[in-house]
């Protein structure tokens, strides 16, 4: 038999193992984001605008910023996202991770959900099949003050 605490400590070990956990968020043709919450909706990127919205904010990215999403050669682009993790550490994000075809380097660009807030710019790269070293994007005052003046309301 179970020790009923035993039980319950896996319980809760399982559930906040689900609620941190990065989910998928899809991308459609249109550049609509599915996978959001109701209360993140409506969420688009649009690339060839470099726009992104979540629900009310909507962000014109700036070209320091929007560089990191364009490219003339295949990528792919994955998204995730987290909203009911612990704040204390993080707030709830989205996350764009772009990957340009046979390179050794990916972009991961982190925004909050609430209200957009750049967190975190990335740079991912792959020296070898191991080894995953990030180096965080050092972005200058005046694309700070672009990324902050790209906001819409």
């Amino acid at each position: 038999m179970i020790n009923k605490g035993v039980l319950l400590a896996l319980i809760f070990y399982c559930a906040g193992l689900q609620a941190s956990q990065d989910r998928i968020i899809q991308v459609n043709k249109k550049g609509d984001l599915i996978g959001l919450p109701t209360q993140y909706l409506p969420a688009h990127i649009d690339m060839e605008n470099n726009t992104l919205r979540i629900a009310k904010n909507k962000l014109r990215m700036p070209t320091c910023l929007s560089k990191y999403f364009a490219f003339n050669e295949p990528y792919t682009l994955k998204v995730t996202s987290s909203w009911s993790h612990q704040r204390s550490s993080l707030p709830p994000y989205i996350n764009f991770k772009i990957e340009p075809t046979g390179r050794d380097y990916a972009y991961s660009i982190l925004f909050g959900l609430e209200g957009l807030a750049l967190l975190e710019a990335q740079v991912i790269t792959y020296p070898d099949d191991v080894t995953r070293t990030l180096h965080t994007v050092a972005l200058s005052d005046v694309c700070t003050k672009a990324i902050h003046d790209g906001y819409v309301n």
